[in-house]
C-alpha cells in the first residue's frame, strides 16, 4: 500500500467509528467490528478486552487501534468521592527513602483535548516551577517530537492516553491470493506495547516521516476521544502514538528522576523496566483506567511542597513519597472507581477493571524520597561549632544558607546534613536552607538569644562571691509537623550555651570571727578568674550543659505564652584566693573553689536530677527577666540569681514551611 491508501484505509476506518453508536456495548461494537473486518483492505480486525482496544491490521502489516476508554463523563467519580473524604492522621515519615533527582529539568506533557480537564498540567508545572525546575511544556498538544525531547529529565510529568497497543506487523499473502497476518514461527499473537498518545496526525505526509519508527514497533496509530464537538459529544481521530520500545531509544532520566504517567494502564511491568533502565528511581502509574485529576494534584503538591492544592495552615513542607502515598491511601485517592451502570464498555471490560489504582514503583537499586530539598529539624552542637540538619536531601551534595549566608557543609548524608556554623556574625543564626541543583527547602529558623546571667553569694554587706556570664544560646524551637496534613506540634528541644558565652568570678571583702576570749579569726576573700562557659569541671574545658527547650504552640503555629519555657540545667566552678587570720597572723593562703549548682534553694526544677532553672519565654519568644533569692536573712543577704531580658533573634514566624 502506498502511503496515500494507507492513510485513506485508516480514514475509512476512521469514519466508520465515529459513526458507530456505542452505547449498546455488545451491539455497538460489535458492529463496528463486523464493518471494520467488511473492507478489502483490513487483513484482520479483533477487540482486545483486557486491554480495552479495538484493533485492525491492514494490508502493509500498519494497524489501526481505537481506545475504548471510558467518556469524560464518568471520569470523576473517584474525584467527587474525595471531596467528602476528611483528613486521615498517624503513620510515620519513611526513613528508608531519603534520595532527591539529580538535577532540575522537568518535562510536563499533555496530549489531550478539551474533552478532558485541561487544567491539571498547567498547575502541576507552576508546582515544579515554584519548586525551583526548569520546566519544559511545549504547546500543552504535544507531539512525537515533544516526547522525542525529553533529555536529562529530573522529573517528567504526562497526562495522555496510554494503553497496550498492536504494533505493525508482517503480512504473507495466502495461496489462495488472500492476505494473513504473519505470526512467524510460533504462530502468536501480534506483538502489541505499552503506548502513550501524541497529537501527531495520522498524515500520508507522517506515515513517510515515521516509516522507519512505525516498522519498528516505536510508533503505532491509535484513535481515541480528544476534542470537544460542537454537539457536545467527543471527536475520536486516529494519532500516532509513541511506545515503550520509543521511550527506551530517546529519553534519558538523572539519578533518582520520578516519572508520572497518567494515563491508563500505565503502571506496568514493561514501561516501568524501560524508565528503571534509564534511570527513573521512582514511577507511578495506574494499573487499568486513569481518571482522577484530584490524584495528580494531590501527590504533587505534597511532594514539591507547593500548598496550592486543599493548602494546610501553616504551610506544609515537601514530603517523601512513602509518607504521601500513605495519606493518599487514607483518603481514597489512589483507587478510581467507574459505575458500571454509565460504563460505556462494561461488557467489553471485565468487572475486575471497573476500579483502577495508582501504583507507587521504587527502582530497587536507587532511592527515591521525594521532590525536592526537605528540612524536618535542626540541632546545634555547640562543643564542635556544628549544625545537624535532619531531612531529606539526597546522595547529590548541595549548599546550605543561614539567613542568606553560605556556611560550609562538614558532611552530607541523604537524611542528615552538618555544617560549620560560626559562634556569631553573618550565618550564626536565622533560616536554614539546604539548595540542590537550584530547589531549595523550606527554610527553618535557629533562634538566638543574648544577654547576662549573675549569681552571687552574700553572707553579710561585708563580702560576696559573684559569677557574672554573658551568655549565648540557640536552639531551634519551630514547631514540627512529623505527619503529612497533620497540624505541627510543638515538643521539648535539646538547648546549650555557644561557646563565646563567657563569664567571670569576683570575690571580695572581709570576714571576722571570733574563735575564743582573745582569739579571732578573719578570712579575706580576693581575686577571681575569667571563666569558660560551661566549665563544669573547673579545669577551663567547655563541656555541654544540661538543658531544653519547652514549647507549647497551638495549630496555627502561634506561641501559648503561658506555657513556652526554656528549662537550663547549669554548673559552673571557678576559685578565688583566700587568705586565713588568727589574731592577725596569717595561718594559711591558697585558692578555694567556688561552685554554682542552682542548689541553694535557687532551682524550681530539674532534669536528671539535677536542679533546673525556669526561663519563662514571651510571644515573641524573648526570655523575661527575673530575679530570685534564697537563704538569706534579708534582702541583702543569702544566694541571688538574676537575668536580663533576652531579645530573641532568627524566630520562627508564623506562615514559614513545617
Amino acid at each position: 500500500m502506498t502511503d496515500e491508501a494507507r492513510a485513506g484505509a485508516v480514514e475509512g476506518i476512521q469514519e466508520l467509528a465515529d459513526a458507530a453508536d456505542l452505547s449498546d456495548a455488545d451491539a455497538g461494537a460489535g458492529e463496528l467490528l463486523g464493518e471494520i473486518r467488511s473492507r478489502g483492505d483490513v487483513v484482520q480486525a479483533d477487540i482486545d478486552s483486557e486491554a480495552g482496544v479495538l484493533w485492525a491490521v491492514l494490508q502493509d502489516g500498519t494497524t489501526y487501534n481505537l481506545l475504548l476508554n471510558q467518556s469524560p463523563a464518568v471520569q470523576s467519580a473517584g474525584d467527587a468521592r474525595h471531596a467528602a473524604v476528611a483528613a486521615g492522621s498517624g503513620g510515620v515519615s519513611g526513613r528508608e527513602y531519603e534520595g532527591v533527582p539529580k538535577g532540575k529539568k522537568a518535562y510536563v506533557r499533555d496530549s489531550l483535548g478539551d474533552c478532558f480537564d485541561l487544567s491539571v498540567t498547567p498547575q502541576i508545572r507552576q508546582y515544579l516551577e515554584d519548586a525551583g525546575y526548569d520546566v519544559d511544556l511545549a504547546t500543552g498538544l504535544e507531539t512525537i517530537e515533544d516526547y522525542r525531547a525529553i533529555t536529562g529529565a529530573s522529573m517528567v510529568y504526562v497526562h495522555s492516553h496510554g494503553g497496550f497497543i498492536r504494533t505493525s506487523v508482517g503480512i504473507r499473502q495466502t495461496e489462495s491470493g488472500s492476505w494473513a497476518l504473519d505470526y512467524g514461527p510460533d504462530q502468536t499473537d501480534p506483538a502489541k506495547k505499552f503506548a502513550i498518545w501524541t497529537e501527531t496526525p495520522f498524515t500520508a505526509a507522517n506515515l513517510k516521516a515515521y516509516e522507519a519508527e512505525i516498522k519498528s514497533g516505536d510508533l503505532v496509530a491509535a484513535a481515541a476521544i480528544t476534542d470537544r464537538k460542537a454537539d457536545g459529544g467527543c471527536t475520536k481521530p486516529t494519532k500516532f502514538m509513541v511506545t515503550s520500545s520509543f521511550v527506551e531509544k530517546h529519553w534519558t532520566l538523572e539519578k533518582d528522576s520520578v516519572v508520572f504517567l497518567n494515563t491508563c494502564f500505565s503502571g506496568n511491568s514493561e514501561i516501568t523496566e524501560v524508565l528503571f533502565g534509564k534511570g527513573a528511581g521512582l514511577v507511578l502509574g495506574w494499573d487499568h483506567l486513569s481518571s482522577s485529576t484530584v490524584t495528580p494534584r494531590f501527590i504533587m503538591d505534597r511532594m514539591l511542597g507547593a500548598n496550592t492544592y486543599q493548602p494546610k495552615t501553616p504551610d506544609q513542607r515537601a514530603f517523601n513519597w512513602v509518607e504521601v502515598k500513605r495519606e493518599a491511601e487514607e483518603l481514597g485517592i489512589l483507587t478510581t472507581e467507574f459505575d458500571e451502570s454509565e460504563n460505556t464498555f462494561q461488557e467489553i471490560f471485565s468487572p475486575v477493571l471497573v476500579n483502577s489504582n495508582l501504583l507507587f514503583i521504587a527502582n530497587p537499586d536507587q532511592d527515591p524520597g521525594t521532590l525536592r530539598p526537605s528540612i524536618e529539624e535542626l540541632a546545634v552542637w555547640e562543643e564542635n561549632d556544628r549544625l545537624f540538619i535532619d531531612g531529606w536531601f539526597g546522595s547529590e551534595q548541595g549548599k546550605v544558607t543561614v539567613n542568606g549566608t553560605p556556611v560550609t557543609v562538614h558532611d552530607w548524608d541523604p537524611d542528615r546534613v552538618q555544617v560549620t556554623i560560626p559562634r556569631s556574625g553573618p550565618g550564626s543564626y536565622g533560616d536554614v536552607i539546604v539548595e540542590v541543583d537550584g530547589r531549595k527547602s523550606n527554610a527553618v529558623p535557629l533562634t538566638e538569644w543574648r544577654g547576662t546571667l549573675d549569681w552571687w553569694f552574700a553572707p553579710d554587706t561585708a563580702f560576696e562571691q559573684r559569677m557574672s556570664w554573658d551568655v549565648h544560646m540557640r536552639a531551634d524551637i519551630h514547631s514540627l509537623r512529623t505527619v503529612l496534613d497533620d497540624a505541627p506540634t510543638g515538643e521539648s528541644r535539646d538547648i546549650t550555651f555557644s561557646n563565646d558565652s563567657t563569664g567571670e568570678l569576683t570575690a571580695k571583702g572581709i570576714e571576722t570571727t571570733q574563735i575564743s576570749q582573745g582569739n579571732t579569726k578573719t578570712l579575706e576573700w580576693t581575686g577571681g578568674e575569667t571563666i569558660a562557659w560551661p566549665d563544669v569541671e573547673g579545669d577551663g574545658t567547655s563541656q555541654t550543659v544540661l538543658g531544653e527547650v519547652n514549647l507549647a504552640l497551638n495549630e496555627d503555629g502561634t506561641v501559648d505564652p503561658s506555657g513556652t519555657t526554656i528549662v537550663l540545667s547549669m554548673t559552673a566552678s571557678a576559685s578565688h584566693t583566700v587568705n586565713r587570720y588568727e589574731n592577725g597572723s596569717l595561718v594559711s593562703s591558697g585558692e578555694q573553689p567556688v561552685v554554682m549548682l542552682w542548689t541553694f534553694g535557687l532551682a524550681d526544677t530539674s532534669i536528671f536530677g539535677v536542679g533546673a532553672v525556669t526561663m519563662k519565654l514571651d510571644s515573641d519568644f524573648d526570655i523575661l527577666p527575673e530575679k530570685r533569692s534564697a537563704g538569706g536573712g534579708g534582702g541583702t543577704t543569702g544566694y541571688f540569681l538574676e537575668w536580663s531580658r533576652m531579645e530573641a533573634r532568627g524566630v520562627p514566624t508564623k506562615d514559614q514551611a513545617r
